[in-house]
């Protein structure tokens, strides 16, 4: 690469003891301009003042802080006189440019224009030709929708293969592709066969409309005649419905007269019944208290001997068991200490409450034992 050199001089002070004069060339190779930037760098990066005081050091560094600040601006002197140049050069290709342009410009114009007219026209004929193939498309699509409507507007039906009533058809195919006359002839021949059918339904409707008139006529007749039959039967029913109301009430009335007989004669036999058994409830009140006196007396007297018996056995007994006496009364002292346990349901507590019923009537018959000894 061919080397564009421009000097610039850096001016170091002789007390830095460093080379007095250093000429970098500024080329368009980055490496080269890297190495002289390392260069100055590694001239002036190592200066350091030693503290806040080194006046010495302060002057040194301050010094080669101008310099390196004036090689800044001279560069940038330099790049911008280097671009001025660069900027001229640039306006005036720019100008010669635009001159050519503008010549060659109208030239292309001129040949556009004359270009465009040749192409216009064939535009215009184009666009003639395919308006013309639309028109004549429309006009055939009229045509042929013209004979279909004609068509189906006398109930015509197509199958999608061709268009058919009351056994006339005609294709889709030669409905399009027939001429006129031809196709005014088929059409003449469906309308002359729907004025036949019409007048065939139209037959067939008078001799309806006849049938359904003579009919009516006769249904008239029998609704009449039903009218009047049903209302003969609906007085009769009337007059049937009335004998059955008179004949219900005269039959309620002898039934409540049966019924009231039949009441009357219930309660003479319940109150017959009632006094019988007042009677007899008397009678046997009579019997049974005279048995219960007699029942009484003899049971007084069964009593009377039981106790004198019972008297005379406990007696003897008395006697017999006396040393058993005093045991038999530690025993009923004894029960009479036993501390009754909580239960905690209530089957528990109906038990234990049936048992200390028995044992009190057990300590009760020995307390008994026990004023007997004394």
């Amino acid at each position: 690469m061919e080397k564009k050199e421009t000097k610039v001089e850096i001016m170091l002070d002789p007390e830095t003891q460093i080379q007095k004069r250093e000429i970098i060339y500024v080329i368009e190779a980055k490496e080269d301009i890297d190495q002289s930037i390392k260069k100055i760098s590694d001239l002036c990066m190592p200066l350091m003042v030693k503290n806040a005081s080194d006046k010495d050091g302060y002057k040194i560094i301050r010094q080669n802080r101008i310099n390196v600040k004036g090689l800044i601006a001279r560069i940038e002197e330099q790049r911008k006189g280097l671009k001025a140049k660069s900027l001229d050069y640039g306006k005036r290709v720019d100008a010669e440019a635009t001159r050519i342009r503008e010549q060659l410009e109208s030239i292309k114009d001129h040949l556009v224009i004359q270009e465009k007219i040749v192409e216009d026209e064939i535009e215009r004929v184009k666009a003639e030709k395919v308006k013309k193939i639309e028109e004549e498309k429309e006009e055939e699509r009229q045509r042929i929708k013209t004979r279909v409507d004609s068509l189906t507007k006398h109930g015509v039906i197509f199958d999608g293969y061709e268009y058919s009533l009351l056994g006339w058809s005609v294709t889709h195919e030669d409905l399009v592709s027939i001429s006129e006359d031809a196709f005014l002839d088929r059409g003449n021949d469906l309308i002359e066969i729907i004025e036949a059918e019409s007048e065939r339904k139209r037959q067939e409707a008078a001799d309806l409309e006849e049938k359904e008139a003579e009919a009516k006529k006769k249904q008239k007749k029998i609704d009449d005649d039903q009218k009047a039959e049903k209302d003969r039967l609906d007085k009769q029913k009337k007059e049937q419905d009335k004998e059955i109301s008179r004949l219900k009430s005269e039959q309620k009335r002898i039934n409540d007269q049966k019924q009231k007989i039949k009441d009357d004669k219930i309660k003479e036999e319940e109150e017959k019944k009632k006094e019988a058994d007042i009677k007899k409830a008397k009678d046997e009140a009579v019997i049974k208290e005279k048995a219960e006196n007699e029942l009484k007396l003899k049971q007084k007297e069964d009593d009377r001997l039981a106790e004198e018996k019972r008297l005379k056995d406990e007696e003897e007994l008395r006697l017999k068991l006396l040393p058993d006496n005093e045991k038999m009364v530690e025993y009923a002292v004894a029960l009479e200490a036993v501390v009754v346990p909580e239960m905690l349901n209530d089957a528990s507590s109906v038990i234990l409450s049936s048992a200390l019923s028995n044992l009190e009537k057990c300590n009760s018959i020995l307390r008994q034992i026990e004023k007997s000894t004394q």
